[in-house]
Parts: structure tokens; C-alpha cells; sequence
């Protein structure tokens, strides 16, 4: 069994110094993963089995929480980067987080459906795949007579209204990158009005990703987006399922070595292990579900589950651009927040009354509840200003670029109630 340790090392540095090093200790292999025990568990087990002189400790966290956790802390010992999220490790590689490897990876394209999955610098590999779509309950879609999505689009039905639960970006990795999956594929106006339409049908945001499975589970809420092993591999009940939505999101999860480890050598067994053909075959478990970067293993796991093959490229006919994703990783975050999660209520209200309004009355609302409070143009801009934490991260260590955003999305729903006020006073309008 792993052991989540955390200040191991310097322990055994103090028991070197005074002789008492237990016998036979070799090295220690410290893996900071935004991964569950039911997945990293049966692996690592394996890993020490093969590798009976490293020992393997896990510290786990969430995505996001686990990049600022390395960007704050440089001295706290960690040797490996584990998750999902390839715009995270975008984010390590740019602030020089990362080692660079000479490892043997299975798989010669370094892009898959479009998405990146060895760096070209050979400071992280992508090891398995998963797919993105939609969590739901099929009990509770029936009961409110509701279809189970089949497009990303979908999730703006105003059928769907009430019926939605949602992570913060800023809170969970997987809704990050569902996000600038959207914004990449459908460009920065049409992704955030596909994404404002959704949060008009919200009922609820969760704290964890996993708490979106939890809630459908339940019945709290019908469905929600999120990454399918939450959805099939960590539940057993019938209360839940999983649909691929079109554009089919097929991404890598992948595993880097951090350049202040202390364990190298084993950060970089543990990489290759990874991409092993007997660990890559151990994906395909029911116990573990994802699916291998092997071509022939991926095209066997994808057909065993009914996803089609994955086209070359995104749905734009573009690559998923991580760097980009990386750099603006906190003011999408800050945005969304702002915009989505913070007025949560009063957005589901104001859309609970544009859906009862005729087309024409409708028209002006929605295009103000649906243009992001802060254009494309204007997001390079801030992009572009200086940080002081010198990556992507958190917008409140930018408080202009924070208040900025708050006062445009303040002014943004001044005008939507100058709107509903003009369209409730003129009966032509109703």
C-alpha cells in the first residue's frame, strides 16, 4: 500500500547522520497526483513489486491546488507530477518545474484528436487517455421527461434549466480544462456563450469534481459535465452513467519529473513503468478504465466502448494550444468565477425568465447574458501584464486585473437589468 508521507526525507537524513538508517532502505519516490487510491493504488503496488528498492509515498491534491501548491513551495520535496490535466503541466514546464527525460514512450505522434501528448522538449508523457462529456442519472432525466445530451451545445437547452451541477475551474482541474476545451474548440465569444448559456441552467457548484457524480448519484441534480472515470470507474450504482459528447474531448492524462527531485533515477522508472505495455494493458481494466496511448490498445479500448476513432484534429481543424491554456489558466478561472459562480442565482433567474419570452423580446438579453464580460482582445491584453508570481496563476495576486473583471462583469448585469426593466414596460415586447 502507498503511504501518504510527507516529510519522510528528512527523517532518514537524520537517521544517516547518527547511524540509525534502517537496513535495506533504498530510495524514496515521493508522487504528488490529483488521482483517487482506487486508480494510483493498484499501480504503485505494482510499480514496488517490480521495484522492490524505491519506496513509493503519495501525496494527493487537485490539480489546481497541487500547481500552486509547487509553485509557492520550491523547497518541499517532491520527485513526480501525476494528473490529467495537460495544461497544468504546460504551466510547471514554463515556470522550469520540470526535468527533462530521455525515456522510451509507446507512441510516435505527440498529438492525438488534436491534443497534445509528449512535450516536444521531453518534460512530461502522456500515459492514458480519457474522455469528457456528460455525467447524468438516468432515472432522473426520465422522471422530468429530459434527453440524455449528445452535443456539448446540449447543456444550453433551456429544457436542461435547473437540472445542472458544475465545479469551479479554480477549484478542480477536470472543469478547467472543460472550459478551455470549449474555448479552444468554439473560439473565445462562441465558447463563453456556450458556457454562460450552461451556467444559466445551473442548480448547483460543487466543491470537487467528484462531488458532480456524488449530486447526480443522489438525484440532487441531473447531470453535469465531467471526465468519465468519475462517472463509470469510481461508481457501481445504476443511478449514474456517462455520455461522450460531440466534439468528442479525448485527453491525455500525464506524468513528469520534477527537477527538484531528490529520486531521479526512480521518478524516471516509475515514468517508463508507466508506459509499459503490461501497465498499459492494465488500463484497460474495469478497475481502472482508461484508455492506453498504445494506437492498437487505444483503438481496441475505444471500440470496446462504443467511441468512435478520434479525428487528427480539433473540431476547428487547430491543436489544443497548452502553452496558451497555461498562460491564461488564472483569468479564465477568475472569469468564470465572477461571471458563472458568483451570480449563480440571479443568472439561473434572469434566464428562467428570458426562456418563457418570445424570440424577438428575448434577442437583446441574451446577447448581453451570453458576450463574456471581457472580450478576446481585451484577455490578451491583461494576459500580457506582469505578474508577480511570474506564471498563470491565481488573478487575486493581480488585484487591477481582479477588479477589473468584477467591475466589467457589475457593469454587465447593470445593463441586463436596464433590459428586462425595458422589456417588461413595453406590451409589445410580451
Amino acid at each position: 500500500m502507498s503511504k501518504l508521507i510527507w516529510a519522510v526525507r528528512p527523517l532518514i537524513a537524520l537517521l544517516a547522520l547518527v547511524g540509525q538508517v534502517p537496513a535495506g532502505h533504498g530510495e524514496d519516490l515521493i508522487i504528488l497526483t490529483s488521482f483517487p487510491p482506487a486508480f494510483y493504488e493498484p499501480i504503485t503496488e505494482k510499480f514496488q513489486q517490480s521495484h522492490p528498492d524505491i519506496t513509493v509515498e503519495i501525496v494527493q491534491r487537485s490539480t489546481t491546488s497541487a500547481v500552486r501548491f509547487l509553485l509557492e513551495r520550491d523547497r518541499v520535496d517532491v520527485d513526480v507530477f501525476w494528473a490529467s490535466s495537460p495544461d497544468a503541466f504546460e504551466l510547471l514546464k514554463s515556470q522550469n518545474q520540470l526535468a527533462v527525460l530521455q525515456v522510451s514512450t509507446p507512441l510516435e505522434d505527440r498529438t492525438v484528436a488534436g491534443y497534445p501528448v509528449n512535450d516536444v522538449d521531453n518534460t512530461y508523457f502522456g500515459f492514458a487517455f480519457s474522455t469528457f462529456g456528460a455525467a447524468y442519472n438516468p432515472d432522473y432525466l426520465a422522471r422530468h421527461d429530459l434527453p440524455v445530451p449528445r452535443r456539448w451545445s446540449d447543456l444550453t437547452l433551456p429544457a436542461y434549466w435547473g437540472h445542472v451541477g458544475v465545479t469551479s475551474p479554480s477549484r478542480s482541474g477536470t472543469t478547467h480544462f472543460i472550459v478551455e476545451a470549449i474555448l479552444q474548440t468554439y473560439g473565445w465569444d462562441q465558447g463563453w456563450a456556450l458556457i454562460a448559456r450552461m451556467g444559466g441552467n445551473l442548480s448547483t457548484i460543487t466543491a470537487r469534481s467528484f462531488g458532480i457524480a456524488d449530486g447526480i448519484e443522489q438525484a440532487r441534480f441531473g447531470l453535469g459535465p465531467s471526465i468519465d472515470f468519475l462517472a463509470t470507474v469510481e461508481r457501481s450504482s445504476d443511478a449514474i452513467a456517462f455520455a461522450v459528447l460531440d466534439p468528442l474531448f479525448l485527453v491525455p492524462a500525464s506524468v513528469a519529473v520534477l527537477e527538484r527531485s531528490a529520486s531521479p533515477t526512480a521518478g524516471a522508472a516509475f515514468v517508463d513503468f508507466l508506459l509499459s505495455t503490461d501497465v498499459q494493458l492494465m488500463l484497460m481494466s474495469p478497475q481502472l478504465g482508461r484508455i492506453p496511448v498504445i494506437d492498437e490498445l487505444r483503438t481496441l479500448a475505444l471500440a470496446k466502448r462504443g467511441t468512435r476513432l478520434p479525428a487528427p484534429l480539433l473540431d476547428n481543424g487547430a491543436t489544443f494550444d497548452a502553452a496558451l491554456s497555461a498562460h491564461r489558466y488564472g483569468l479564465v478561472n477568475a472569469l468564470f468565477d465572477a461571471w458563472i459562480v458568483d451570480h449563480r442565482s440571479e443568472i439561473s433567474a434572469i434566464w428562467a425568465r428570458v426562456n418563457t419570452m418570445d424570440a424577438t423580446s428575448a434577442r437583446s438579453l441574451i446577447s448581453l447574458l451570453t458576450q463574456p464580460p471581457i472580450d478576446e482582445l481585451r484577455a490578451l491584453e491583461l494576459m500580457a501584464i506582469p505578474n508577480d508570481a511570474g506564471y498563470g496563476g491565481p488573478i487575486e495576486e493581480m488585484p487591477e486585473v481582479s477588479e477589473e473583471i468584477s467591475q466589467a462583469v457589475s457593469g454587465r448585469l447593470s445593463m441586463i437589468a436596464s433590459e428586462l426593466e425595458r422589456v417588461a414596460s413595453n406590451p409589445a415586447t410580451q
